[in-house]
């Protein structure tokens, strides 16, 4: 299944995390339409982050759950079009490409310059799949955009956007994204609820997190906070990720509330 061909009001997708468990994995993909793979850092020289990027995307799918995988610039080679096949064998069609942080250990040297780059080329060795990108819509809208424009020249079909806690700032970046692509956008959404969440989310990621959001994330947002900003951008977006971020509870709540509104 291809999600950029998805006709539904609503695409929900979320992502694997360690402290998920695979019962909880099970319950969580009845209320998601894909589950992405995220591409760990290299933190060995014998580690390969795409085989274990394809060993979990497979467990998904064996569990009749879609996967999105993660490819990034990073660590994917032209010599590494056979991993493309094994995903293809396995009816595995989503990929997210972004260009990836620099490993822990071992190369630095990217495989290509640019995930658009990247989009191409995979796109020239087969057009059987749908290409998810980042955009981050805390940062300056006009050079999002920019970004975003060459991304979609170049094969990309649908956007996820970093967690959204500023919502002014979303709507300037989604309306323009709207009037001048044609690109499908899914908001990021995560529940943050301990100070050093928060402050991993601003300095590291550089993520726009207000003080008031702040104050309303320690007390637990309730489901009817999650869904009151939920329908403040639905005009905007065509889904919505959740990010494993914070209490899992609320992660969780999160998810079946979507999934039922």
């Amino acid at each position: 299944m291809k999600l950029c061909e998805l006709r539904k009001e609503r695409i929900i997708t979320t992502e694997l995390s360690f402290w998920l468990t695979m019962q909880e994995i099970e319950k969580i993909a009845k209320c998601v339409d894909a589950i992405a793979v995220p591409a760990l850092k290299k933190t060995c020289i014998s580690y390969d982050p795409k085989a274990a990027c394809l060993s979990n995307a497979v467990a998904l799918k064996r569990k009749h759950i879609e996967p999105i995988v993660t490819v990034t610039c990073r660590d994917f080679r032209k010599k590494d079009a056979s991993f493309l096949d094994k995903l293809l064998a396995y009816g595995i069609k989503n990929l997210l490409v972004v260009y990836g942080d620099k490993h822990a250990i071992g190369r630095t040297c990217y495989g290509f310059k640019s995930t658009a780059e990247l989009i191409k080329w995979i796109k020239n060795y087969s057009k059987e799949f749908c290409f998810l990108v980042a955009c981050d819509p805390n940062k300056d809208a006009d050079k999002e955009l920019e970004k975003i424009l060459v991304k979609e020249k170049a094969g990309a079909n649908i956007i996820v956007t970093q967690p959204i806690f500023n919502l002014k700032k979303a709507r300037i970046l989604f309306e323009m994204i709207s009037s001048e692509t044609n690109l499908k956008i899914i908001a990021g959404l995560a529940f943050p609820n301990v100070p050093e969440q928060i402050e991993f989310l601003r300095n590291r990621l550089a993520i726009d997190v207000p003080e008031h959001v702040v104050s309303k994330l320690a007390k637990k947002p309730t489901k009817q906070h999650i869904l009151k900003f939920v329908d403040k951008l639905s005009e905007l977006v065509s889904g919505f990720h959740i990010y494993p971020v914070g209490n899992k509870e609320s992660f969780m709540e999160a998810i079946e509330a979507l999934s039922k509104h």
